[in-house]
């Protein structure tokens, strides 16, 4: 009868043995050998976590990306074009608001129908005796305002504080018609509105009283007419019902007020 002897493995064997087991089970032998938080991003390499490594759970996703950057971007899109529709209806409110309101201010008439700005002068000045005041040019003409004590009015009535309107031209050629029911109508070489003018024949109105007397009144040409002046080009101011003055009224030595249009 043979007999079945067993024999201790000789030292060369175990040795293979146990290389094996190492080179089968190495990962996983290094993996439960590493110490506690012993690998961090400098032992990562890249590329190292793939998208099938990541446990769905351990990793927290905005739902925002979740949902995709192409959705993200065009969700984007949508809401800057929302705010921008919403801009431009705003404006588009805005812009009819404003010219209801215009049409409305207009009476429902166009903007012909009215003066622009330019086209009126107004004034209201107050001067001590003695001073004069620049008003307002237009065309080759120069109006201002005259206040004189104890003197001779354009009227040639003597003694008399007056306030005036003077009309001044720089090319020769010119007309007027005045507060006193007269003026230079162009009727002959010596009834027009020149560079030489006397003063007295300049006044386009006055208002004029007893010196130290108070006084004050409309002027509008004797007879409840505007005045008006053309220069030689045919520039043209008109004082529509004529224009208000005082003298030693109103804490002022001459007041002066009134308003002109040049068509």
């Amino acid at each position: 009868m043979s007999r079945f002897c067993l024999r201790h493995p000789s030292p060369a064997l175990v040795v293979s043995t146990i290389a094996l087991i190492v080179a089968l089970g190495g990962t996983s032998y290094a993996a439960f050998s590493l110490p506690k938080n012993s690998v961090g991003t400098k032992q990562l390499k890249n590329g190292a976590v793939t998208k099938a490594k990541l446990n769905v759970r351990g990793v927290t996703v905005p739902t925002a990306l979740r949902a995709g950057s192409a959705s993200t971007a065009a969700n984007a899109t949508n809401a800057i074009n929302a705010v921008n529709a919403t801009n431009a209806t705003d404006a588009t409110n805005a812009t009819n608001a404003t010219h209801a309101s215009n049409s409305d201010l207009l009476a429902g008439s166009p903007p012909s129908a009215f003066f622009p700005a330019s086209k009126v002068q107004t004034f209201n000045v107050k001067l001590a005796f003695g001073q004069t005041q620049m008003l307002f040019n237009a065309g080759t003409l120069t109006f201002s305002a005259k206040c004189v004590k104890n003197g001779t009015d354009p009227g040639g009535g003597t003694g008399r504080d007056f306030s005036e309107l003077l009309v001044a031209t720089s090319q020769n050629g010119g007309i007027l018609t005045n507060g006193a029911g007269g003026g230079l109508h162009g009727t002959g070489p010596t009834d027009f509105l020149n560079i030489n003018t006397t003063e007295a024949n300049r006044a386009v109105a006055y208002v004029s009283a007893s010196t130290g007397t108070s006084y004050g009144t409309i002027e509008n040409n004797g007879s409840g007419y505007g005045m008006d002046v053309i220069d030689p080009n045919g520039v043209t101011v008109i004082f529509p019902d004529g224009l208000s003055g005082s003298v030693n009224l109103f804490g002022s030595n001459c007041l002066l007020a009134g308003f002109a249009i040049i068509p």
